[in-house]
């Protein structure tokens, strides 16, 4: 989740990006962080894998193609919902390593 959160986090900036690497190589909490947030989307997709998988198989094909799109809406906004103050605490971190 790294690779999709940096450009977020940094919009472009070389102070944030500069400031993003050095707390990615060297702060143990940014670290720990970061593995959290990507624990959280992992997490998040593999149950809508698994209980799709479990729908696909118990439920009529008119259901599973509405209840589909309900079900990827509903992790994306879990992951978000769930990672937002992880993300938050890495982007205050970032912003103070810019110097901002």
């Amino acid at each position: 989740m790294t690779a999709g959160l940096r450009p977020m986090m940094t919009k472009g900036d070389p102070a944030k990006e500069a400031a993003f690497s050095q707390l990615s190589a060297g702060s143990p909490r940014f670290g720990r962080l970061e593995r959290i947030f990507s624990a959280v989307w992992g997490v998040t997709l593999l149950t809508e894998c698994v209980t799709r998988v479990i729908c696909a198989f118990t439920l009529p094909v008119n259901t599973m193609v509405w209840l589909s799109t309900v079900m990827t809406i509903s992790a994306i906004g879990a992951g978000v919902i769930i990672g937002g103050p992880i993300s938050g605490s890495m982007r205050k971190m970032v912003l103070l390593g810019a110097g901002r």
